[in-house]
């Protein structure tokens, strides 16, 4: 009284759907993985070290200070993909290849 049948077709009884146990639950999981297994072919990305670049607190102050200006300026250098001429399609990409 209270379904909508949706998902049923009309000639299909309720009653005569499979049931899944428990233990068909649990494997569902690796079921899965074994099946999609076959699309991944990519191997794992090795995560940068989290380490600063600089050697010595001066360094890293002169960085900033050199940084800092360049903002104040409003420079954006070219070759990094952030300049509108730098686009394809005239829009700001939606992704991009890391090279390495």
């Amino acid at each position: 009284p209270h379904q909508t049948g949706a998902g049923h077709p009309s000639d299909e009884d309720v009653d005569d759907a499979e049931d899944i146990n428990a233990e068909d639950l649990q494997e569902l999981p690796q079921l899965i993985a074994a099946e999609h297994n076959s699309h991944f072919h990519h191997k794992s990305v090795c995560v940068p070290k989290h380490a600063s670049p600089f050697s010595s607190a001066t360094l890293h102050d002169t960085f900033h200070q050199a940084l800092d200006q360049v903002q104040e300026a409003g420079h954006i250098p070219d070759g990094f993909g952030i300049l509108p001429h730098e686009w394809d399609d005239d829009q700001y990409p939606s992704h991009e290849i890391i090279r390495l």
